[in-house]
């Protein structure tokens, strides 16, 4: 499996029709338009390949979106510079790309929690959007210690800050708020007062029919479906 392999397969399977969707979605930049599943089977491949440092990086370096997908998915954080990571981290060719796949690639690294908490408290919107992702998929996995007082400033902060914050940060604070609603039973009804509070508010989806979720009804189904009554 080598760049050019890679490249090729990825021009051979894209359509418009995708490219199309993606831009809907806010993707920018170089795009070929191909479907997940055959990104997801690319990339399988590639974390398969002894030392795929260089092979990372030659794919993210190409600014294709798909191939960005690859290498965030491949990659092991901890062999890039911290300088690397953290333009890594700042790459905001799309939404989708910050708050999924970047996601995946933080949450690897040995001082996820640190970045996660340095980046929330940025003023930078695509650090901040990334960061209440990568705290919710974290408490999903149980992967960070679960710091009742820490959670409890952050809930704090975002029923002060959601409603003034840009767009991405305002759909992934609420992301952050289910997740501990979701997971953190201890925190749950105040979650659910932070919710109430904070009111409705909007965020620009583009040309999609994505919606915002709402906390607590979100929550409700999770209880439902997981917690025995």
């Amino acid at each position: 499996m080598t760049f050019k392999n890679i490249i090729e397969t990825l021009q051979k399977n894209g359509s418009k029709q995708y490219k199309k969707i993606y831009e809907n979605h806010g993707t920018t930049g170089l795009i070929f338009g191909v479907k997940t599943p055959i990104i997801l089977d690319l990339a399988k491949k590639v974390q398969k390949v002894k030392d795929n440092l260089m092979l990372c990086k030659e794919l993210y370096e190409s600014k294709y979106y798909e191939a960005r997908i690859i290498a965030f998915l491949s990659i092991d954080p901890n062999d890039l510079s911290d300088e690397e990571f953290l333009s890594w981290t700042m790459c905001d060719q799309s939404s989708s790309l910050t708050e999924n796949y970047v996601v995946e690639m933080a949450i690897k690294h040995d001082n996820a929690h640190q970045y996660t908490m340095d980046f929330m408290n940025s003023n930078n919107p695509v650090l901040e959007s990334l960061a209440y992702n990568l705290y919710a998929k974290a408490i999903k996995k149980g992967l960070f210690e679960q710091n009742i007082v820490e959670l409890n400033k952050i809930i704090a902060h975002i029923e002060n800050r959601l409603q003034i914050s840009s767009n991405r940060v305002k759909y992934t604070m609420n992301n952050f708020l289910i997740a501990v609603a979701c997971y953190v039973k201890k925190l749950r009804k105040n979650v659910y007062e932070t919710h109430r509070v904070i009111g409705k508010f909007t965020v620009d989806m583009g040309k999609t029919a994505c919606k915002i979720p709402d906390v607590i009804k979100f929550t409700k189904k999770y209880i439902a479906k997981h917690e025995k009554k």
